[in-house]
């Protein structure tokens, strides 16, 4: 459902959201103490949503451009390009 507020959202205010978390790469050889390990940092330092304006803003580069380079496997150049300065002289 929708509906007008009188008040901004703020942080928190979203706390519906749910995701469903593929692990890639676990195969017979993976221990279930590595799993819980990755799991744990998870929720410790959760991680980079990399997709969408609103996570980046109006930055260097547009995420259409970052999403080509992660989609190349070029995951060192995406980083550099999310972590470009707006300003070259800073």
């Amino acid at each position: 459902s929708t509906a007008q507020l009188s008040e901004p959202l703020l942080l928190g205010h979203l706390s519906g959201n749910h995701f469903t978390i593929l692990l890639r790469g676990v195969d017979e050889s993976t221990t279930p103490a590595t799993i819980s390990k990755a799991v744990r940092s998870l929720k410790e330092a959760g991680f980079i949503n990399y997709f969408g304006l609103q996570r980046f803003g109006g930055g260097c580069n547009p995420t259409h451009k970052v999403g080509i380079q992660l989609l190349a496997g070029n995951i060192r150049k995406a980083v550099e390009m999310i972590l470009e300065p707006l300003d070259p002289s800073l």
